[in-house]
């Protein structure tokens, strides 16, 4: 792929053209509104199925046709959350068609392929929910093994099974029977007291504040060293740890670098990402700019604060733009920036 000149932020001439769309998925794509059932009447809205936690997520009909329009375009989308790996493969049909799905953190990296189920996980076809526009080819998914075996350095092979959404009595390794740095730390902090998620997580696991028994204890989080090889991040007030090698940064590096056929290194230059909480920072910051539909944790408002030529907050005061809204303004930026991006090459 030839990779020609464009304009940053600042007006400076940069070798770098927008090739990726880098997108977090809660509280950035899906979202959450205390009055969900405002939203039941709506045909512009898809409600995806609770999650293991029972929450409600919504996402538009105009978010899904909006990256549609930038794969039109030519971009490549690279989706990465926090969610575990099941999560994310149950909700694939409602989100939009992507060239990469990464789950755990960036600890897994799945590629749709248009053919045969049969691949992991379990071989199961997936199709988009269908709305106007919609790309209706099924398509399974292989897993990135590289990326895999990288990640198993860390986290050992104990805590991956072959059919994620309909796993088999036996095939799920309980995290206290698993070997590996992440899983030891894990067994540690429950010597301590705290309740570890690790269900449906393969290379990470979770602390969630409401399962702790108090908010002190939770906190107290911050005085427990991280071992060496770990990384540590918050996610829609919960807590993540996970290789220091994975993380939502370092996962897109690697996916960008793959598709643009460049480093690592350079690789992010040429993405623009859409993101919301303190896991998303890293990315955000490495990325040409970032776009946030909404403001999930202090450390997210206080860099964009402090980078407004990086960060881009597109809900408004007063309500105007929340949710979705939020997220399709995020969207016409991103595809305006493309935009300018191609005018600009000639």
């Amino acid at each position: 792929m030839a990779l020609t000149p464009t304009m940053d932020n600042s007006g400076s001439k940069s070798n770098e053209t927008i090739e990726v769309i880098c997108t977090d998925v809660d509280g950035t794509l899906v979202h959450y509104p205390d009055d969900v059932d405002s939203y039941l009447d709506r045909e512009d809205i898809i409600f995806l199925p609770k999650s293991t936690t029972g929450l409600q997520g919504i996402i538009s009909i105009g978010t899904l046709q909006k990256f549609d329009d930038l794969k039109k375009l030519g971009k490549k989308i690279i989706i990465v959350s926090g969610m575990r790996t099941a999560t994310m493969l149950a909700r694939i049909p409602y989100l939009p068609r992507a060239d990469a799905y990464c789950s755990e953190d960036g600890g897994r990296i799945f590629y749709p392929v248009d053919e045969n189920p049969t691949s992991q996980p379990g071989g199961t076809l997936y199709r988009q929910y269908p709305y106007e526009g919609s790309n209706l080819t099924p398509f399974t998914l292989h897993e990135d093994k590289n990326w895999r075996r990288k990640m198993e350095r860390t986290v050992g092979t104990s805590g991956f099974v072959w059919n994620e959404l309909k796993p088999k009595k036996g095939d799920v390794i309980s995290y206290s029977d698993r070997r590996s740095i992440l899983w030891d730390f894990a067994r540690l902090l429950e010597t301590k007291g705290f309740v570890i998620d690790s269900k449906g997580y393969s290379t990470c696991f979770r602390l969630r504040r409401k399962e702790q028994t108090s908010d002190a204890k939770f906190d107290s989080l911050a005085q427990v060293p991280v071992p060496p090889g770990l990384s540590v991040s918050a996610n829609l007030g919960n807590i993540d740890y996970y290789p220091v090698d994975s993380g939502k940064k370092n996962c897109c590096d690697y996916v960008a670098a793959k598709f643009l056929g460049t480093t690592e290194a350079a690789a992010l230059g040429h993405a623009l990402c859409l993101c919301d909480d303190d896991n998303d920072l890293e990315m955000a910051l490495a990325c040409r700019h970032a776009y946030v539909p909404s403001v999930t944790s202090d450390s997210m408002r206080d860099t964009a604060k402090k980078n407004p030529k990086r960060i881009t907050v597109t809900s408004g005061p007063g309500g105007v733009f929340t949710g979705p809204k939020a997220t399709e303004r995020a969207l016409n930026l991103v595809k305006l920036r493309v935009i300018r991006d191609r005018i600009q090459q000639f």
